[in-house]
């Protein structure tokens, strides 16, 4: 590839390139890029211009990557990365590494990460530190363009992780709670009770509700009383406080409404669920000393046990 033709490719080029490639839609490309959709299709003609190949075909209604498109994207995919890395590396104080940038999923991030990193804080007062909390699929995005160094989260086992390193935590708890004035169950019920039980539960068609109905699926079981559907952790514990139905809730974000007496937990003899929670980050990557001493501290707090 000629100087010239590498002075000409932007790195904001080859976003819109991957950002193409990521989402195989034009349109979803130019939402994510905010940008029209005529200005995504414009910088994908000057890239096939100047590449001198088609990146892009039409098969029915979609578009795919061509065979030359598929090499691009994976180069512009590693020069993006590896330049986002460097920029993250030298920014604040002018020290190489002296920045960190973790991911954590909704939970993780929202109920444990918090202290978890106040306390890697105390031990390190001039490192500095990035928490994006976001859900698990974008954990994994995050991690594989460059934007985190690492992840502390759930994971969505239908996305891809041959590009990572995963490594497994602990065992979250996912119990089933209810309000502490709750009529409907006493603190203990059978299996049977769960399909008639009013629940409340994640949304349909997220990754959360595809955890919980994954769980009862051994057990043959089928809620039919679904009351209220709602997206994050904090409105199901509210809707659960009153007394709207029962969730299951990971143990990390009831354990203070469980000490102040709002939310109880209800046994299930036979039914124990969890879900694995991993530290994830990029196969291959080459990390700064102090980036190496948070995932020491982190593996070192964690270790396959709940934490603290």
């Amino acid at each position: 590839m000629s100087r010239l033709l590498t002075s000409q490719l932007t790195l904001h080029k080859l976003d819109v390139l991957c950002a193409v490639g990521d989402q195989l839609s034009i349109t979803q490309a130019a939402t994510r890029l905010n940008l029209s959709q005529p200005v995504v299709t414009a910088h994908i003609r000057a890239l096939e211009e100047k590449l001198g190949v088609r990146i892009l075909a039409r098969q029915g209604r979609n578009i795919v990557l061509t065979q030359e498109g598929q090499r691009a994207y994976e180069w512009a995919k590693a020069i993006t990365t590896q330049t986002r890395e460097l920029e993250r590396e030298f920014s604040g104080s002018g020290k190489i590494g002296g920045r960190v940038a973790l991911a954590a999923s909704l939970t993780v991030g929202s109920y444990v990460m918090p202290k978890v990193l106040a306390d890697l804080h105390a031990e390190n007062p001039d490192l500095e530190l990035s928490l994006k909390v976001v859900p698990p699929r974008e954990c994994v995005e995050a991690i594989e363009a460059g934007e985190c160094d690492a992840a502390v989260t759930l994971l969505d086992p239908s996305q891809n992780m041959d590009n990572l390193n995963v490594e497994r935590l602990w065992d979250e708890p996912l119990l089933l709670v209810a309000g502490e004035d709750f009529s409907r169950c006493s603190d203990q019920i059978i299996l049977d009770d769960l399909e008639e039980m009013p629940f409340v539960a994640a949304e349909q068609g997220t990754w959360r509700r595809d955890l919980e109905e994954a769980s009862l699926r051994p057990h043959e079981i089928v809620r039919r009383n679904v009351q209220m559907e709602i997206g994050h952790a904090e409105g199901m514990k509210e809707a659960v406080i009153n007394n709207i139905g029962v969730a299951f809730l990971f143990a990390a974000s009831v354990r203070r409404e469980m000490a102040w007496g709002l939310i109880r937990t209800i046994s299930v003899p036979g039914l124990a669920l969890s879900a694995p929670v991993y530290m994830i980050a990029k196969r291959g990557k080459l990390f700064s000393g102090p980036q190496m001493e948070v995932l020491r501290f982190l593996k070192k707090r964690f270790g396959n046990v709940l934490p603290d």
